[in-house]
């Protein structure tokens, strides 16, 4: 085999080790992801996020014991259901290249002039920053955020906004499944009524995530339909005991305001 062979067939291996550990992270946690989100009646079963979230605002009120009961009859019956079923969701069957897009903002007087907030800009970025240290550490409850988040993550933000790759790269989405979730590509012929009943999530795009050098931790995003309109995050994730574990996700928006996204 000649060198530069050996080379390429070396890269090639490499390549498929990292896709491997992106599709092993996804794998691992977007379930998880799935399982605190309330999109998915999965977060109302007892001890789930939203049970927990709804158990703490209705012991503050008159009729708690009451609510409580008619709480625990809903996770109850929620569980019963997912017995027997499994609830199915729709995603492409890609994991998409991040492409950051600068935020556009127009103003309607004068000559139309339009102002840019570039987060590849050092100087912008800096401004940034500093808005994501007070949100990740003092001020996390009211962006939504259920606890502080290393600063670390930020910097996988940072390593998203700089990244230069555009290269999709196929995946499986049948090995995603799980003890919960269903995934696929196509909607069942009863899509509408499986939406209604909440049986049916309508995921969008998965995106490749990125990692900090210890390999440890890692930032993707990850986009879904809500009742209302599409919604992306960023979802952060760590590696305890050989195993990748969810943490907290954050709005997409709050960073972006890329229009085709969803698309």
């Amino acid at each position: 085999m000649t060198l530069f062979c050996l080379l390429i067939s070396l890269q090639s291996v490499g390549q498929e080790a990292n896709n491997e550990l992106e599709f092993t992270v996804i794998k691992e946690t977007l379930p998880q992801v799935l399982d605190a989100n309330p999109i998915s009646f999965v977060s109302y079963l007892k001890g789930g996020r939203v049970y927990e979230s709804l158990l703490s605002t209705t012991s503050i009120s008159p009729d708690s014991n009451q609510l409580r009961v008619e709480l625990d009859l809903l996770a109850d019956s929620i569980a019963e259901v997912l017995k027997n079923t499994k609830i199915i969701i729709q995603l492409s069957d890609t994991l998409f290249a991040y492409k950051y897009s600068p935020t556009y903002i127009h103003f309607n007087f004068g000559d139309g002039w339009v102002d840019t907030f570039d987060l590849r800009d050092s100087s912008t970025w800096s401004i940034e920053y500093e808005d994501l240290v007070e949100v990740f550490q003092t001020n996390h409850e009211y962006r939504g955020l259920s606890k502080p988040i290393d600063l670390e993550f930020i910097e996988l933000i940072k390593m998203h906004i700089n990244s230069i790759s555009n290269e999709d790269i196929p995946i499986d989405i049948n090995k995603l499944s799980s003890s919960n979730y269903s995934f696929t590509t196509v909607l069942p012929l009863n899509h509408d009524s499986l939406w209604h009943q909440s049986i049916l999530l309508k995921g969008i795009r998965v995106f490749r995530p990125v990692f900090n050098s210890s390999e440890d931790r890692a930032c993707y995003l990850f986009s879904y339909e809500t009742r209302t309109d599409p919604w992306r995050e960023f979802v952060f994730v760590e590696k305890k005991n050989g195993k990748w574990y969810f943490l907290e996700s954050y709005g997409s928006k709050h960073v972006d305001k890329n229009e085709t996204w969803f698309k």
